[in-house]
């Protein structure tokens, strides 16, 4: 199996290594390393020589390596024997932050029903929200707004779509037809179809399914949006770059996705407040305003980045909220 080695703050460095971090080039087992660039200010810079030193690694029995750069962003690089995969592009595996890259579906599956987002809860019963998670209801409101009036249009797929709360108002509030949402957890996807039988209104302009993201077989360009709100940073790489792969081949040309994602370095008063959500359970990407850009940007004509409060800079919310428009 193939070990695949994240930053400082991933478990199994740690116990690897004995230390809150690692030296560059530090070898952690027979076929592992760790590779740092320097280059503040430049990412492309940083990504250049990642590459430079993983070729020349790649010529040994490396199988993996993951880079930091000097803001600790993860910049990451899949390498196979001989070669580095695919050969000079790393940013197409932003981001690599992860410990296994085995992919187990039905691991997958019970995960996602054991740690559920409960975002209707949070949103519409707060009374049922856990005492010490209830000072975290006003960031997911805000949440919640801030993505509703980006603007919907057109047939929208929704992954990850919980128990269907944020699809339902959208599909209400946006007069939309023929939204689908997706999500992994039966039970989730159960409560969906509840609440749409509760509203006789959105009867024939919205359903649900459960399936996980990478086996969705709707037509290539089926829909003219996609939203993905707190949902990739739950898809390991065992499956990533299939699921956001069959994602943008199920947009249109010229579509738009909405993406939201935990920030991995949002700023310090929301880590001293107890607000920052990256570190929460059944998350196996972290994400980076630098590593959004990464991955969205040779699918897309333009990114717009959007802070969760207005005052902030994106790069410092809780969350990245991204438009992703001009589907290539």
């Amino acid at each position: 199996m193939t070990r695949i080695l994240a930053n400082s703050d991933s478990p199994a460095l740690r116990e690897a290594t004995g230390l809150p971090g690692v030296q560059p080039g530090q070898r952690l087992t027979a076929d592992e390393w760790v590779l740092t660039a320097d280059a503040p200010g430049h990412p492309e810079a940083a990504v250049t020589a990642l590459v430079k030193q993983a070729e020349a690694l790649a010529a040994t029995e490396a199988t993996a390596v993951i880079g930091l750069n000097t803001r600790g962003e993860e910049i990451g690089l899949r390498l196979v024997r001989g070669g580095v995969e695919p050969a000079g592009h790393a940013a197409r595996w932003f981001p690599v932050v992860v410990e296994e890259a085995t992919y187990e579906p039905e691991a997958h599956r019970a995960e996602a029903e054991t740690y559920r987002d409960r975002i209707g809860d949070r949103l519409l019963r707060p009374e049922a929200v856990d005492p010490d998670k209830r000072h975290l209801i006003a960031d997911d409101h805000q949440r919640a707004s801030r993505v509703l009036h980006l603007g919907y249009h057109g047939r929208v797929l929704d992954v990850g779509t919980s128990d269907g709360t944020l699809l339902l108002n959208t599909v209400r509030h946006w007069n939309l037809s023929g939204a689908v949402g997706v999500d992994v957890a039966e039970s989730a996807i159960a409560e969906a179809n509840a609440a749409l039988e509760a509203d006789p209104s959105l009867q024939g302009r919205v359903s649900f399914q459960v399936d996980f993201i990478e086996d969705l077989r709707f037509p290539d360009g089926s829909f003219d949006m996609v939203a993905a709100c707190e949902t990739l940073e739950h898809i390991g790489i065992g499956q990533f770059q299939r699921a956001l792969g069959n994602l943008l081949r199920m947009l249109k040309a010229g579509g738009t996705m909405l993406m939201t994602v935990p920030n991995r370095y949002p700023n310090p008063r929301y880590e001293r407040e107890g607000r920052a959500r990256w570190a929460w359970p059944a998350h196996h990407q972290f994400f980076t305003e630098l590593s959004v850009r990464q991955l969205l940007s040779p699918a897309f004509e333009r990114l717009e980045f959007f802070p969760l409060y207005d005052g902030e800079l994106p790069g410092e919310s809780i969350y990245l909220i991204c438009r992703a428009s001009g589907r290539r």
